[in-house]
């Protein structure tokens, strides 16, 4: 995966690179710079998709080293937050109109607002861009996600529930199998991401049968 991924790196870049500026060219029609805009952003989804599996390869052999170090678990959601209605490429591609149908409600405790804790940052809120994107990309027609965070049980607890589908029982089930043909590859980096933090990643039962998703990871203090 290494190798492979190496090797894509370069062309990636340069595909990125041209795509961009054929966006910008004013020369062209609007039509065509339409086109490059799409060719820049299905490329960056290939360049997600190479770093998610690199990430998942050293999570899963424990090759990946944690870089922790006090933080703010509330920080951490808002800059998530942010991320998203500033547009940040990769983290919601597949929809058409960015977030446009999209409303993400914060809810955080009040012991959780003050609490810090010693974790990896970046691992920490790739797995919440994970989890809120699934949110964003599995319903088109846009829904209402909300994301609760609580200190509780000596763990840091972050709810990712929305009004749309939920996620599916198949999914749910598939979680630790490696030969399947769902693609769940962002549920289980969350999954591993709070696993190296000692926590672990919930799915609730909705009454209509799907799941939404708690990520928590364990309570170290600085």
């Amino acid at each position: 995966i290494a190798g492979v991924s190496h090797d894509i790196r370069t062309p990636l870049s340069l595909i990125v690179g041209y795509s961009d500026k054929l966006a910008e060219d004013g020369t062209l029609s609007i039509k065509n710079r339409k086109l490059a805009e799409n060719m820049k952003r299905q490329s960056l989804i290939i360049r997600q998709l190479i770093a998610d599996l690199n990430l998942a390869s050293k999570l899963e052999y424990q090759a990946q080293p944690l870089k922790k170090r006090l933080c703010s678990p509330a920080a951490l959601l808002r800059d998530c937050i942010a991320d998203f209605y500033n547009g940040q490429p990769g983290l919601f591609p597949d929809t058409k109109n960015g977030m446009t149908d999209f409303f993400i409600e914060v809810n955080i405790g009040r012991e959780a607002d003050g609490i810090r804790v010693m974790a990896d940052e970046g691992l920490i809120k790739r797995a919440l861009w994970n989890l809120i994107g699934n949110s964003i990309r599995h319903n088109e027609k846009g829904c209402h996600v909300t994301v609760s965070l609580t200190a509780k049980d000596n763990g840091i607890h972050w709810r990712i529930e929305d009004t749309g589908s939920g996620i599916p029982n198949e999914v749910v089930r598939n979680m630790e199998c490696r030969g399947d043909t769902i693609h769940i590859m962002g549920l289980r980096i969350a999954a591993q991401i709070a696993g190296a933090h000692g926590g672990n990643l919930l799915f609730i039962r909705r009454d209509g049968g799907n799941y939404d998703v708690e990520f928590f990871i364990e309570r170290e203090e600085g």
